[in-house]
């Protein structure tokens, strides 16, 4: 476990997620408002790969 590699993320990209994130949230919120209802996921793992 000690193995992990440091990895460097441009701050270009980060602000590019951040702008996908925004955009997903504005939906969501405008989903609510007419429907009243939250949108949900459900995320199935099934462990680590292993590298």
């Amino acid at each position: 476990m000690g193995k992990r590699k440091q990895v460097h993320v441009p701050m270009e990209k980060i602000k590019e997620q951040d702008k996908y994130i925004e955009v997903i949230k504005s939906q969501n919120d405008r989903y609510f408002e007419m429907t009243g209802k939250r949108k949900k996921h459900l995320t199935v793992t099934y462990g680590c790969p292993v590298v």
